[in-house]
């Protein structure tokens, strides 16, 4: 990323039509929070795909949630394959 301050007259990365600077700035929404459920899908997908007979080994009903959790979470989630 070139910033615009480091760019030069003629650099089209850093500057639009006419020469005029644009910001370059990149920016995760959600902060930590969503970074951090972006790797969570990513790992999760990627388990799945590497290990396809995954599964629960108990049924939903049996699972244990986390208590003081302002999202939720579970305590444990037993798996086979």
């Amino acid at each position: 990323m070139v910033l615009p301050e480091e760019a030069e007259s003629g650099d089209t990365a850093a500057h639009g039509e006419g020469g005029l600077a644009v910001d370059a700035v990149v920016v995760f929404s959600g902060g930590d929070q969503e970074l951090a459920r972006t790797e969570l899908q990513v790992a999760l997908e990627t388990l799945l795909r590497r290990l396809p007979t995954l599964e629960p080994a108990v049924p939903p009903t049996d699972l244990k949630r986390m208590e003081g959790l302002l999202v939720g979470g579970l305590q444990e989630v037993p798996v086979r394959w």
